[in-house]
């Protein structure tokens, strides 16, 4: 199916209400994939929020559109001028568009290639190598198109980017993001030390730049005239350190500096993998880790965007809950690289339901954290797709269960665990962590992550039965006549899992940001 980009490209510029009608999911809890049927979502294409979202039986006779709008009435009416209609198949339904917390932009061309060393010697060797061509305008516009075009492929309706060195590198990115409609937040990474000559920046120039770049993203995309950005701002700058060991004290020092000065938020590598560590404590004997380092320096806030964070202590987890900032887990890359995992469900342990299908007892009784999602980590990730990394996510969780041979007693058969684990993180708990998680880490929570009225409507069309053959897996496409709530909802919860599971972007159709559509994929027939 061939797949058009761009809001100018798929969304009608005089278009100002879309009315949807049909299946609606999302994931407000960890434990709860809320479906809602038969729904009516009226959307404000131009403010880009939900106006209305209720079944369809309960619509106001007195809110301003014919009832016929869904097509349920067999008439032919004409639709209002400048209102759009789409009705979604049994098979399909629309979901809350995910968020990529962590993505190396200028690292999208090594994609799923050189992953046969440690970190440290990963970046000299390979990586910085690669970001440094990004000096080169016309490199950085091929590509960050692909890469825009390829998350929105996968229905990744908002990112958190790193860019390369270079201030026109972060530039064009945040150019691109917009101009394909994707929101972003864009951070002109900064290095002044331990990097190769022809790539690393002088302090002055680190500092020079990131301001400038602060500036130019407010003065383009809007911010509000007392310093702080539009919380709706479609773009949004990130000051971005790349982490401890490449930068000097006196860099992140000045870069706190303009965080506090700027409201701004600010993203970093932490306690990523064993070599990391180690050089961190050699570096920084007296401070010896990453969470001590930037409080000191001032840029471990409320918005402060923590990636990877596998190698942390519960004392440095408290810290990161006193001061309310997010990690970012980004399961693909951490056991690649990290030797570890992040134990999330110890950390983050909202509630569960009382029904008792699930237990929080290995959580940690004093730590919770508010702010925890998931990132590919393009390119130490070696997958664009957040689908994949949810996955990786459930596989993670499971993985501090597994037992050696070697663990068992003589007498005790190999098939035998005695105490059988609970295992939190099912395709549910790791898509509120890609949804709500995302939101909560970017400081958008009351606007994004679920559907709900006044809220960014954000959002893909999803088909777990593609008519055309091209699919990432085959399910019968049955739908019972006379079909009751319990065959319906057991029905659509399993090709949501499917989906989740083994779906790829070719069972993505259509995919929104503010409201505008952005992505589309259409039929073709043999």
């Amino acid at each position: 199916m061939p797949v058009h980009f761009g809001v100018h490209q798929t969304s009608p510029k005089d278009i100002h209400t879309l009315v949807i009608y049909g299946t609606f999911i999302d994931a407000p809890t960890p434990y709860e994939l809320r479906l809602r049927r038969r729904h009516v979502c009226v959307i404000d294409v131009i403010k880009g929020k939900i106006r209305k979202l209720e079944p369809w039986d309960q619509m106001n006779s007195q809110f301003s559109f014919p009832k016929d709008v869904t097509g349920h009435d067999k008439h032919d009416h004409k639709l209002p001028q400048g209102w759009q209609r789409l009705i979604m198949k049994e098979t399909q339904a629309i979901a809350v568009g995910v968020i990529d917390c962590h993505i190396h932009a200028a690292q999208f061309n090594q994609l799923g290639t050189n992953t046969d060393i440690p970190l440290m010697e990963w970046l000299t060797k390979y990586t910085f190598p690669e970001e440094s061509a990004f000096k080169d305008p016309a490199h950085c516009t091929q590509t960050y198109t692909k890469l825009l075009s390829r998350l929105l492929r996968n229905a990744t309706t908002t990112a958190v980017y790193y860019a390369s060195n270079h201030l026109s590198s972060a530039k064009i990115l945040a150019e691109t993001a917009a101009a394909y409609g994707q929101r972003a937040y864009v951070g002109k990474t900064c290095s002044d030390q331990l990097v190769p000559d022809y790539y690393v920046e002088t302090t002055k120039q680190s500092v020079a730049e990131t301001e400038e770049f602060l500036q130019w993203v407010k003065g383009k995309w809007g911010g509000n005239t007392d310093g702080h950005d539009s919380r709706e701002a479609l773009v949004k700058a990130v000051i971005t350190p790349r982490f401890v060991p490449t930068c000097s004290w006196e860099l992140l020092k000045e870069l706190g500096r303009l965080a506090k000065e700027y409201d701004a938020f600010v993203q970093t590598h932490v306690a990523e993998s064993v070599d990391e560590v180690m050089l961190v404590a050699e570096q920084h004997p007296e401070l010896q880790r990453d969470i001590k380092i930037l409080e000191e320096t001032g840029l471990l806030t409320d918005r402060t965007i923590l990636d990877h964070c596998t190698h942390l202590s519960d004392t440095e987890v408290g810290e990161i809950v006193r001061k309310d900032a997010g990690i970012v887990c980004c399961p693909y890359s951490n056991m690649l690289f990290a030797r570890s995992v992040v134990n999330v469900p110890r950390y983050y342990n909202p509630p569960p339901p009382p029904d008792g299908r699930f237990s929080i007892e290995n959580a940690h009784p004093n730590l919770s954290l508010r702010k925890i999602a998931l990132g590919t980590d393009i390119a130490g990730g070696p997958s664009p797709s957040m689908w994949v990394n949810m996955r990786l996510a459930i596989i993670q969780d499971r993985i501090p269960s597994f037992r050696n041979m070697s663990e068992y007693p003589e007498k005790d058969s190999p098939g035998v665990i005695k105490e059988p684990p609970t295992w939190l993180m099912t395709h549910t708990y790791t898509y509120h962590l890609a949804t709500v998680g995302g939101a909560a880490i970017i400081g958008m929570s009351d606007l994004l992550g679920v559907f709900e009225v006044t809220r960014l409507f954000d959002a893909f069309l999803v088909d777990w039965a593609v008519e055309d053959g091209e699919q990432a897996f085959d399910i019968p496409a049955v739908v019972h006549r006379n079909e009751t709530e319990e065959q319906w909802e057991e029905r659509v919860r399993s090709g949501w899992e499917r989906f989740v599971m083994g779906g790829d972007d070719r069972n993505i159709i259509q995919v929104w940001v503010n409201g505008k559509e952005v992505c589309r994929r259409t039929m073709t027939r043999a």
